[in-house]
C-alpha cells in the first residue's frame, strides 16, 4: 500500500473516497498500490496487499486482521499481536 493512502467510508456505505477521491465499489488500484474495496454485506472491506484486512460496519464495529509477519511488532488500540491478550490495552514506552 502506498504510505499516503487515505481511504474514508462514510456511515452506511453511501460513498467512499481513497484519497479525497469519491470511487465506486468494489474498487481496486491494483497493482499501484495493492489496495482492494469490496462490500461484504454489512461491511466494507479493505484489503492491502501486504495482507492487512479492516471491515468496518459503517457504525460500530471495526475488525482488524493482520498477517503472522506482524506478528510482535504491532502497538495501539488494537494490541501488540504477541500472543498475550492481557498486555495489549497499554501505552508504549
Amino acid at each position: 500500500m502506498r504510505a499516503a493512502s487515505m481511504l474514508r467510508c462514510h456511515r452506511k456505505h453511501e460513498f467512499f473516497q481513497v484519497n479525497g477521491t469519491i470511487v465506486s465499489l468494489p474498487y481496486s488500484d491494483a497493482p499501484q498500490g495493492g489496495i482492494t474495496v469490496t462490500v461484504q454485506f454489512p461491511f466494507v472491506v479493505f484489503s492491502a496487499d501486504n495482507g492487512l484486512v479492516v471491515k468496518f460496519d459503517g457504525q460500530f464495529s471495526v475488525f482488524v486482521f493482520v498477517p503472522q509477519s506482524y506478528r510482535n511488532i504491532m502497538c495501539g488500540v488494537c494490541g501488540n499481536f504477541n500472543g498475550n491478550p492481557l498486555d495489549d490495552y497499554t501505552t508504549a514506552s
